[in-house]
């Protein structure tokens, strides 16, 4: 009984890991030549496949960054963590407008998109643990979305 265990368990283990490497694929060369054509300075870059498309994740002037490819090399979006003290005095000024203007800046993302310029993705908590939320403004300070997040 327990090698029909064993040998079971090792079976299953073989289709497991040949299903997980299976699933990876390779960089397409269209993908790294685009982002090195755009991030000639990046340094520690790492890849990952999102099904997709592929981030790379990367220092560049000392900031993390990740930036976000398809498959034919087309750039997606670009996203830079911000410190809450550098979050658009326009932008903190119409948080400060909404109901939300009680609730802790718990981070900021810059993300640039190749059609809509620059946006700044800001999460916010609030007193309860529900409290929570995602808050999306243009560059100029327009709410584009406000979306409850986990």
């Amino acid at each position: 009984m327990l090698k029909k265990i064993f040998t079971a368990f090792l079976v299953l283990s073989f289709f497991f890991v040949a299903n997980v490497q299976a699933q990876f694929r390779q960089i397409p060369s269209a993908v790294t030549n685009a982002f090195h054509k755009k991030y000639p300075d990046a340094e520690d870059v790492s890849w990952k496949d999102k099904i997709t498309s592929f981030q790379a994740t990367f220092t560049q002037d000392d900031v993390e960054t990740a930036a976000w490819f398809n498959s034919d090399g087309s750039w997606k979006q670009t996203e830079v963590t911000v410190p809450i003290r550098e979050i658009p005095s326009n932008i903190r000024e119409k948080i400060q407008k909404t109901k939300f203007a009680n609730w802790d800046i718990k981070d900021a993302v810059r993300v640039q998109k190749p059609d809509n310029g620059i946006q700044y993705r800001i999460s916010l908590s609030g007193e309860s643990i529900l409290d929570k939320r995602v808050l999306i403004y243009s560059e100029d300070g327009e709410l584009l979305k406000s979306a409850m997040s986990l």
